[in-house]
């Protein structure tokens, strides 16, 4: 190519307009998404229920009769499936002579036999502390007899999620005191509240 030629090539002017950027291959755009349902590696929560048992005052007796239940739990997680804990619990009831009831405190596994769901399982063992309290002269209620032995408790429910950390359970639950007075028991259904 002659000089005149080269110096032609070298003259050409850019296009005008706007300079449209590469539309090369780029990376992927990425999409993050929060879990909805999580459980971490401790937990906290407490629940309460009502049923029935055998907390029914006739003298230093029972009977049959209305069992209300309280408890609180926490603990930490070992795998998606199994968590272990602490569980307090105490269950009431009575008639107008005398509340009985007991309160346990209890080693817990709570177990979640199907991943990402609210099925749960509860077992745990521990001691009890049995009761019996009457009406004082002031009408206040005083420590007629307690008694120690051994405590057990089981729960079968369903949480769901209402929050990624934060659900609201409808269980049911069998907690009993085997001591001095025999056995007491009651069996409730009620909401339990968890913080996972």
């Amino acid at each position: 190519m002659n000089a005149s030629g080269e110096v032609a090539a070298a003259t050409i002017a850019a296009p005008e307009g706007p300079v449209v950027p590469s539309t090369g291959a780029r990376a992927p755009a990425v999409e993050v998404v929060t879990a909805k349902k999580v459980r971490h590696d401790w937990y906290l929560g407490f629940a309460f229920g009502l049923g029935g048992g055998n907390l029914r005052a006739k003298g230093t007796g029972t009977g049959p009769g209305v069992a209300l239940t309280g408890l609180l739990r926490a603990g930490g997680r070992l795998s998606d499936k199994i968590a272990l804990g602490g569980l307090g619990v105490t269950s009431f009831g009575g008639d107008k002579t005398a509340l009985v009831g007991f309160s346990n405190l209890l080693a817990e596994g709570l177990f979640f036999p199907i991943k990402g769901r609210g099925l749960g399982l509860s077992l745990g063992l521990g001691l009890s502390s049995a009761w019996v309290r009457v009406p004082g002269n002031d009408g206040m209620l005083i420590d007629k007899q307690t008694k120690f032995g051994a405590a057990f408790g089981l729960g079968v429910g369903h949480d769901f999620w209402l929050a990624r950390r934060f659900n609201l359970g409808l269980w049911l639950r069998a907690d009993g005191s085997a001591g001095g007075f025999g056995v007491r028991a009651s069996g409730t259904l009620g909401l339990a509240f968890s913080w996972f």
